[in-house]
């Protein structure tokens, strides 16, 4: 049975007593993080499953997600109703790119982490199935509420106007190295052209389409006036 999340419902089996608090400590952070940017608690109560192993991670996200084996790179997956990561203490071992030693980064991806779990909650398609093309918006919106974009992918948007690496479709915009910074620099640009507000409206919205309409704006000028924002 599920609590809601003031509680803490935390399954860790095989994890050691000091990871698990160490998540937990994070996904308290990350909570009042989420509910702070976006303005309301999360709608439902979810699970915080701290996986042991890389193997046990993989195995949590097939069951409740159908996802594939993952990546090294990733750690975290985020649903309406769990958010799921890779024991801190297994990733020099079973992970890159990432330092389970880092309060900061471990805080940074759960926070990313429990956004999804905010978004999906409020969006019609709660596993976001169809949405690849809205990638923009579902990682940027975590990469901007995490934190993320202000340390990890801080220049990622201005490297890749640089290299001529911007994308020309919002489709498009969830993809190649810069992807994470591209895309929490787009919904930041959003944040403040439209407001706070108008970022909560998105979180309805299942397509490009919609949220275009939302925005009031067409996809190329969207993309070309948020180029023009990026610093040379």
């Amino acid at each position: 049975m599920l609590v809601f999340v003031s509680d803490l419902d935390v399954v860790a089996p095989g994890v050691d007593p000091s990871c698990v608090a160490r998540v937990r400590s994070a996904a308290k952070l990350g909570i009042e993080r989420v509910e702070a940017f976006l303005g309301t608690p999360f709608a439902k109560p979810f699970r915080i499953v701290i996986a042991r192993d890389r193997a046990t991670f993989d195995a949590e996200l097939a069951a409740r997600w159908k996802l594939p084996p993952t990546e090294k790179w990733m750690v975290g997956a985020g649903g309406a109703d769990a958010l799921v990561v890779l024991s801190p203490d297994r990733w020099k071992a079973e992970a890159v790119e990432h330092d389970g030693n880092s309060k900061r980064e471990l805080e940074e991806i759960v926070a990313h982490e429990l956004s999804h779990v905010y978004h999906a909650q409020r969006c019609p398609k709660p596993d976001f199935d169809g949405m690849d093309d809205m990638g923009w918006f579902i990682e940027g919106l975590a990469v901007v509420v995490s934190g993320q974009l202000e340390s990890a992918h801080r220049t990622a948007a201005k490297r890749a106007k640089e290299a001529d690496k911007l994308p020309t479709k919002l489709a498009d915009c969830w993809s190649g190295p810069f992807r994470y910074g591209v895309s929490g620099s787009l919904v930041r640009y959003v944040e403040a052209w439209k407001g706070k507000a108008t970022i909560v409206r998105l979180l309805s919205a299942t397509s490009n389409a919609e949220a275009m309409a939302i925005l009031g704006i067409t996809e190329d000028a969207l993309l070309r006036d948020w180029a023009g924002s990026i610093g040379p």
